[in-house]
């Protein structure tokens, strides 16, 4: 450092400073997700942003860019509060939960809460088939837990819980676990987004009912020539940008077929209601 001449050192104290500046904790720049988002300027707050993949207006980015300690406090917290929720509801009882669960669902009748029925002595086992009433959507579950099991739910009706019923337990090829999970987050995150920036004040619903809508409010969509199926030609564009998910290319790229599931190439209403509820409420099934 004594060998250095003071030019130099002036030089090397303004890039220093520069750096200190223009650094940042991590990069928050939303991924676009889709091939289209370019047009869809988000106008909300930071944390949905990164969640929906969609870039945000000049204004909201500078405004998050200020808040962004702030983003990560309430973000962090909120993630405590739900793994906390989590750890306590793992090991509940049938009869402790569905206590529980009448409660909420007796302050808020219109909330359309899932109520689990439960079996056994004392009631203490769940019934091997839950229903949700409001969204016509039934699963198999652990007697013991309540969890749901992977691929074995069904749309307006009751899946065999036995083990021998094969259609309903297919897999997204390439899309299991936690990838198949995240997939069905990130899917519905976009179609509930999309529908409200359609709608509007209509779109302003209960997140249960949010699910259900907007999945039927897409399928419409989609159905260009209004047969109540979707052709391969109207489902491909969308497929399309279902490949554009981050990390989840496989997922997007064989969600359709996996909607398809007498595989005449055509989508029906029931089956599209089935393949995207299905993975929603496995994965998110006491919302």
């Amino acid at each position: 450092m004594c060998n250095i001449t003071m030019p130099y050192l002036w030089m090397l104290i303004v890039a220093l400073s520069n750096m200190a500046v223009n650094a940042r904790p991590y990069n928050i720049r939303p991924t676009i997700l889709f091939s289209d988002a370019s047009t869809l300027l988000f106008d909300g707050d930071l944390n949905t942003a990164r969640m929906l993949g969609v870039p945000m207006t000049k204004a909201k980015m500078e405004e998050a860019l200020r808040n962004e300690t702030d983003d990560v406090t309430r973000m962090k917290a909120t993630n405590e509060a739900v793994d906390e929720l989590n750890n306590e509801e793992e090991h509940m009882d049938c009869r402790t939960q569905r206590a529980q669960a009448m409660k909420k669902l007796q302050a808020n009748p219109n909330s359309g809460n899932y109520v689990p029925t439960c079996t056994g002595e004392n009631d203490m086992l769940y019934d091997l088939v839950q229903c949700h009433r409001s969204s016509q959507f039934c699963w198999c579950v652990n007697p013991e837990t309540g969890t749901p099991l992977q691929g074995m739910s069904k749309y307006n009706g009751k899946p065999n819980c036995s083990g021998k019923d094969t259609r309903y337990g297919r897999e997204i090829k390439g899309c299991v676990g936690k990838k198949k999970a995240k997939f069905f987050q990130r899917l519905f995150a976009s179609l509930i987004n999309e529908w409200i920036m359609t709608m509007g004040e209509e779109g302003n619903e209960g997140a249960i009912s949010n699910k259900d809508r907007a999945a039927r409010w897409k399928f419409a969509q989609l159905d260009k020539n209004n047969n109540n199926r979707l052709e391969r030609r109207e489902w491909k564009p969308y497929r399309e940008e279902l490949k554009q998910l981050n990390k989840l290319r496989k997922c997007g790229r064989n969600f359709m077929r996996f909607c398809d599931k007498d595989t005449d190439r055509r989508i029906t209403l029931n089956e599209w209601l089935d393949c995207t509820l299905n993975g929603v409420y496995l994965y998110d099934y006491k919302c």
